[in-house]
């Protein structure tokens, strides 16, 4: 509270807030006595004390670990000014491809993604040598359906493993669908459509999905307030990464008040176990060149 330039009065073993006697502090708790309401200081008691949403919480809590932001303003600014989709390619072949034959994600949900616009193919110059490099881009967008983000995953890259996110890309917009009833967090988009194929064709379409694409907590606080979510099931990778980082998001929901399951790949991701269902070895897909 005190890196948040709130004054604090000592009252016996709590502090009570100096605009605000009603609220008392604890430790990491807080509580609010004209309301008979309390609970954590990271997030619902940000929330509480300075009236603000979810995300603006989220925000908050991050300044207070020393992460400076620009005003919503001068970010919204910056990015409408310096955020570019990669280059399209004439045909989305190699995409296909990659996502179907080595990936074996269903031919139905790349499709279904291509038509969405929120997957392509780019066709991007070599800044050194005189040839083209092609990638498979995962595109993020907000509640107006503007482009607000992209994931790369390279295609072709001379043997070199490349995945990434496109400069200037909102954090808060990462690879997403949106739905109703409960969202399914993954970490990269591969193995959020990994999943998707593995669920019965066309029940999945109700329910919200997002791929982190290495932001974590911000792309899940923006989809909660999206749309509205009060269940959400972690599906990170099934390694010591995977559950650290499930652990660290289920301890800032369920400060929240939302309902928080884990579920686990058999394999190390969504993906291996997709491949399983096929039948097929299990390689490191990127050293793959498609020409």
């Amino acid at each position: 509270m005190e890196k948040n330039q709130e004054k604090l009065i000592r009252s016996g073993r709590e502090w009570r807030l100096a605009g605000d006697h009603s609220i008392t502090i604890r430790g990491n708790k807080w509580y609010d006595h004209g309301s008979n309401s309390g609970g954590g200081l990271a997030i619902s008691g940000l929330q509480h004390i300075y009236h603000i949403s979810f995300t603006e919480a989220v925000d908050m809590l991050l300044q207070s670990e020393g992460i400076s932001f620009e005003t919503e303003e001068q970010a919204d600014k910056h990015r409408r000014s310096s955020f570019c989709l990669p280059k399209a390619n004439q045909t989305n072949r190699r995409v296909f491809s990659y996502l179907t034959k080595i990936r074996c994600i269903s031919p139905d949900i790349v499709n279904f993604f291509f038509r969405a616009g929120l997957l392509y193919e780019s066709c991007e110059a070599s800044k050194k040598e005189n040839w083209n490099y092609y990638n498979a881009v995962f595109v993020g967008v907000d509640k107006k359906g503007i482009a607000k983000h992209a994931h790369k995953v390279g295609l072709s890259y001379k043997g070199l493993k490349f995945r990434g996110n496109v400069e200037n890309s909102d954090p808060r917009y990462s690879f997403h669908i949106y739905g109703e009833e409960r969202l399914y967090v993954f970490e990269g988009p591969i193995d959020m459509l990994s999943y998707i194929s593995l669920c019965p064709p066309e029940s999945w379409k109700k329910y919200c999905y997002v791929s982190l694409c290495g932001v974590h907590f911000q792309a899940i606080a923006q989809m909660i307030q999206d749309c509205k979510i009060e269940d959400v099931v972690l599906c990170l990778d099934h390694d010591r990464a995977g559950m650290v980082a499930s652990k660290k998001i289920t301890a800032e929901l369920q400060q929240k008040g939302l309902n928080i399951r884990r579920e686990m790949s058999i394999n190390k991701d969504w993906n291996e176990d997709l491949k399983d269902m096929f039948g097929r070895t299990i390689v490191p897909a990127e050293d793959i060149t498609i020409i």
